[in-house]
């Protein structure tokens, strides 16, 4: 036990002794010709570092899967609510700090002349599904988007379904979600 206390204490003397020795030493940065502002130690111990890898392996597989099989549709991965939807009314701040931390796994679009149309949303769930904290938070997030009219597609990790019930779920929420932005646009007086 002492020698690890003795080596704890020679380790931290010795950090103490870079950081005044060269703590405040700059070099050039290495993403470009600049001078960078950060000292040797913040660039052994970034802040910000990259994920690794945007999906887990489930979220990629059904990525390859739905690029694959809807090669007309645009797929985007880990899309935000507040990117996806507008809110108004006297509570909107409110309601925006409640979803500004949600997302979908996967957001389905169409190309629509010079526009990209939601068509529909879908969630892989796992097993942290099963927490009463995530079952709440994904009931707010259905509740949010079926007012929106985006429709969910909702997937278990451990049932995956097959390619063509896929394309019959993303070709039901397509159907939906015209036939809503159709009763949208007359409501609103929009043409389009």
């Amino acid at each position: 036990m002492g020698a690890w206390v003795v080596g704890a204490i020679l380790l931290y003397a010795l950090a103490i002794f870079l950081l005044k020795r060269y703590g405040n030493i700059q070099s050039g940065n290495h993403w470009g010709s600049g001078q960078s502002k950060t000292g040797w130690l913040d660039r052994l111990i970034p802040k910000y570092m990259d994920r690794f890898k945007l999906l887990d392996t489930w979220e990629t597989d059904l990525y390859v899967k739905l690029t694959s099989i809807m090669p007309g549709l645009i797929v985007f991965a880990q899309v935000s609510l507040p990117q996806m939807l507008y809110i108004k009314g006297a509570h909107a701040r409110q309601q925006m700090r409640q979803i500004g931390h949600m997302s979908v796994d996967f957001l389905i679009c169409r190309k629509d002349g010079n526009d990209i149309k939601m068509i529909a949303a879908i969630e892989l769930n796992g097993a942290s599904h099963t927490r009463a904290d995530r079952q709440q938070a994904d009931a707010l997030k259905e509740k949010v988007l079926e007012e929106a009219g985006i429709p969910l597609i909702v997937y278990d990790v451990e049932n995956m379904p097959d390619a063509e019930t896929i394309k019959k779920h993303v070709a039901t929420a397509l159907i939906a979600r015209k036939q809503y932005e159709a009763e949208r646009d007359a409501r609103c007086g929009k043409n389009k």
